[in-house]
């Protein structure tokens, strides 16, 4: 339910999401409210942990990504390597993390008061959301699951470099991180983790013991939120990633001029615009 709301946070940079941003408070309370319809008392608690929540992050997050643009600058002015790629990437899970944490007391304290009703809502919102997924990358044959894959790789590569030739398309799309890409893989973890969400909340729910216990089964959930039990799926994802990694580094490295000084102007706009969000306060 948080992962998508958190991934937003943690990237809150570029200027068309500064407003975003400022206006978080009430857009990820409409987020969850649509997963969980939370009741009056609810409500209440959540917009007030959100407020502290964003509070918190404006002022210990925002100048901890100001030094992940600047990293990224320096390094987008020559070469890279994949490894670099994914020490970069490991810097952003770090974040993501430390806000995930953050996250974990507040979740706790409420879990108690869902409903089987609240669960049966949220179990109802998986479901759409994994029609919707298995329709848009698993319905089809492989060739059109590639074109989608080497479709994503592209349009994020755009979002920093802007447009790419026609070698650099295909260089992503013949890369291992479209060939090796699963998205069966990758449903049946989110299928994971959407059973574990709701059966760990049905066990804080279903008896004292288990409400007493929340802090400890919430804690658990997170930490397979962020690492898999499934030994495959983990195998997978390290593979995949450092795929990903060695495709967008070699994208850098075959980048123009004018590429990179995209890429630099776009960085250098987030950087102030992090900053700027930073100073302003709460």
């Amino acid at each position: 339910m948080l992962l998508a709301l958190l991934t937003a946070l943690v990237l809150p940079g570029c200027s068309v999401v500064k407003l975003a941003y400022n206006n978080a408070e009430s857009l990820s309370y409409w987020a969850l409210d649509s997963h969980m319809d939370f009741n009056e008392v609810q409500s209440v608690t959540v917009r007030a942990e959100l407020a502290s929540l964003l509070a918190w992050h404006r002022a210990n997050e925002l100048p901890q990504y100001a030094s992940v643009l600047d990293k990224l600058q320096r390094m987008g002015a020559g070469q890279v390597t994949p490894e670099a790629v994914c020490e970069l990437a490991s810097d952003v899970k770090t974040r993501f993390q430390t806000l995930l944490a953050r996250t974990e007391g507040p979740v706790a304290a409420m879990a108690p008061s869902f409903t089987p009703a609240q669960l049966a809502h949220m179990a109802a919102r998986f479901e759409k959301r994994n029609q919707k997924w298995h329709a848009e990358w698993l319905d089809g044959d492989a060739s059109e699951r590639s074109a989608r894959r080497t479709k994503q790789l592209v349009s994020a590569a755009e979002w920093l470099y802007g447009s790419l030739n026609q070698p650099q398309r295909q260089a992503l799309a013949s890369s291992s991180a479209v060939t090796d890409y699963q998205a069966q893989a990758a449903y049946r973890e989110a299928l994971r983790r959407q059973q574990d969400t709701l059966q760990t909340l049905r066990d804080i729910q279903s008896s004292s013991a288990g409400r007493a216990n929340a802090p400890a089964l919430i804690h658990g959930l997170y930490a397979r939120s962020m690492n898999s039990p499934d030994a495959a799926y983990q195998h997978y994802l390290a593979h995949i990633t450092q795929a990903t990694c060695k495709a967008y580094a070699q994208l850098h490295n075959s980048t123009t001029q004018a590429q990179r000084q995209h890429a630099m102007d776009a960085l250098k706009g987030w950087q102030t615009d992090v900053r700027a969000l930073a100073a302003a306060g709460p």
